[in-house]
């Protein structure tokens, strides 16, 4: 058996952003101390990557007292709540 690779037609993206790559410093190096977020991902830190909704979770949880994170926190559990509602197990994210 063989693999294959076919051409998306429309990622659906949110209308903003859960986080910024480049300036939420402490959620971005608990990602790349705990997932492989960034193995997918080119040089300059975009494409398209995963993580598992129940790393996110224990993202969230640790880095509560970060004072630097909390707004983008708050978005991550808004990401949360919405794989759940769509009974996903991983959010796919396209960083550009």
């Amino acid at each position: 058996m063989s693999v294959r690779a076919y051409r998306v037609n429309n990622i659906d993206r949110a209308h903003n952003a859960s986080f910024n790559l480049w300036s939420d410093r402490a959620i971005m190096d608990w990602l790349r101390t705990n997932t492989h977020f960034l193995d997918r991902l080119n040089d300059d830190a975009c494409g398209t990557t995963d993580v598992a909704v129940d790393e996110l979770k224990r993202m969230v949880k640790e880095l509560a007292g970060v004072k630097d994170a909390h707004e983008a926190l708050q978005l991550l559990q808004e990401d949360i709540a919405w794989a759940e509602t769509h009974r996903n197990d991983w959010i796919q994210y396209d960083c550009f």
